[in-house]
C-alpha cells in the first residue's frame, strides 16, 4: 500500500530486490495525502466551499515536491550480500502467489483458520444461531489473523482451543453455568497438561484431575480429528491420483509423486499444487500430535 491515493501498487525499481520476512530494507512513505490528487501539503481538495478555494491556493515556488518512496535500510548490509525487500510483513504464501507469482520455502505467517459455523458443525452442537457464540465482535482483527487458526507446526490458537471446547461442552445437549464451565476449561487445561508431560516421561504422575475434565477432553481432541478430516475431505476434491489408484481422499505422499510428475512448463501449477501440499502436511502434522495424545489419554 504505496499512499491513500495511490492505493497498492507496484513501485518502480523497489521489485528489484527479492521478498524476504527477514528484510534488510523496506520501503518508505506518507501515507495520509490527499485521496484526490496525492498532495502531501494543503490543497484545493482541503477547501469546504468554493470561496476557500482562492485562499488554498498554493502559492508560486511552493509546488509539491516530485511524488517519491524512500528506501530505507533495516540493517548494515555488508559487502557483496544480497539485499532483501518486503513486500508485506504478513503475506502468506496463497498471497504472494496470487499477487506475485512466488511463494517462499518456509513461511511462519502460513495458518489454516475456521469459521465458529465449522467448528459447531463439527462437534455436532445444535445452536439456533451459532454467530451468537463468537467473541469480540467490534475487534479490529486484521484480515490475515483470523484467531480461529493453526499454525504451520500444527499448533492451535488460543482462541481455537477455546472454541472447540466450548463446542464440545455444548454437544452434551446440557446448559452449564458460567461459573461451572470456567472451572470445567481450567481442569480440561490441567489435564491437557499433564497428558504432554505424561508423554514427554513416559510414566503416569498423580494430577488430581476428574474424569469429567478428561472425558472432555477426549471429546475435544475428537472433534479438532473432524475438522481435520473435513478440511482434507475438501482439498481432495483436487484429484491427484495416478492412473489406477483407488485409495480414499488425498495424503501429503500422493501430492508429492502428483508435482513430481509436472513438467517444468507447468510452474505455476506446481508452486498452486505446493501450496495445498502445505496445507496438507499441517493438518496431517495436528492430527498426528492429538492422535499420540489420546493415545495415552
Amino acid at each position: 500500500m504505496v499512499d491513500a491515493y495511490h492505493g497498492l501498487a507496484m513501485v518502480p525499481i523497489a521489485d528489484a530486490f527479492n521478498h524476504a520476512q527477514d528484510n534488510s530494507v523496506h520501503l518508505q512513505c506518507d501515507y495520509d495525502v490527499c485521496t484526490s490528487c496525492g498532495s502531501l501539503g494543503e490543497c484545493p481538495h482541503d477547501a469546504e466551499t468554493l470561496e476557500d478555494m482562492d485562499v488554498l491556493a498554493t502559492p508560486a515556488g511552493m509546488e509539491d515536491p516530485e511524488n517519491t518512496c524512500e528506501m530505507v535500510v533495516n540493517a548494515v548490509v555488508a559487502p557483496g550480500e544480497e539485499v532483501f525487500n518486503t513486500y508485506g510483513a504478513t503475506l502468506k504464501n496463497a498471497e504472494l502467489l496470487v499477487r506475485y507469482g512466488f511463494m517462499l520455502e518456509a513461511n511462519d505467517n502460513d495458518i489454516l483458520t475456521w469459521t465458529i459455523e465449522e467448528i459447531w458443525d463439527a462437534a455436532g452442537a445444535v445452536l439456533a444461531d451459532p454467530r451468537e457464540y463468537c467473541w469480540d465482535k467490534e475487534a479490529d482483527y486484521d484480515e490475515n489473523r483470523n484467531p480461529l487458526y493453526m499454525t504451520a507446526d500444527g499448533a492451535l490458537s488460543c482462541k481455537l482451543w477455546l472454541a472447540i471446547a466450548l463446542a464440545t461442552l455444548k454437544r452434551q445437549g446440557t446448559t452449564i453455568e458460567v461459573a461451572h464451565t470456567r472451572q470445567l476449561l481450567t481442569s480440561m487445561t490441567r489435564a491437557q497438561i499433564q497428558l504432554e508431560r505424561r508423554q514427554a516421561v513416559g510414566r503416569s504422575e498423580g494430577d488430581g484431575v476428574d474424569n469429567d475434565a478428561y472425558e472432555a477432553l477426549d471429546r475435544l481432541i475428537r472433534t479438532i480429528g473432524e475438522l481435520c478430516t473435513r478440511r482434507l475431505d475438501r482439498i481432495s476434491r483436487i484429484d491427484v491420483r495416478q492412473q489406477g489408484d483407488h485409495s480414499p481422499g488425498v495424503h501429503s505422499a500422493m501430492v508429492g509423486k502428483y508435482i513430481d510428475n509436472l513438467g517444468t512448463a507447468q510452474r505455476r501449477t506446481q508452486l498452486a499444487v505446493t501450496l495445498a501440499l502445505g496445507e496438507i502436511s499441517i493438518v496431517e502434522s495436528c492430527v498426528a500430535g492429538w492422535d499420540e495424545l489420546m493415545a495415552i489419554s
